[in-house]
């Protein structure tokens, strides 16, 4: 799919999935477009797979990324993961 049809199937998925009496789905993908609409309802999980791994534990920790992706967003006016 070209870039604008991937965010209007992704935007149609958001708004049907995410009502109160919806079902669940699982979009499994090697990339994601950025600035996609998301839904306070939404759950991600980000499962990464390599042959390398890190030799120090704390490095790399999704969450503390997605902290500093949202308060860099924050101070600039630019988009919310949530």
């Amino acid at each position: 799919m070209d870039q604008r049809a991937e965010r209007v199937v992704h935007n149609s998925m958001v708004n049907v999935t995410c009502q109160a009496d919806s079902a669940q789905y699982f979009l499994i993908t090697p990339k994601l477009l950025p600035d996609l609409n998301y839904h306070e309802r939404m759950k991600i999980l980000c499962v990464n797979n390599g042959e390398w791994l890190p030799e120090e534990r704390d490095i790399g920790r999704m969450s503390e990324m997605i902290d500093v992706f949202e308060s860099r967003n924050r101070r600039s006016g630019g988009p919310r993961t949530t």
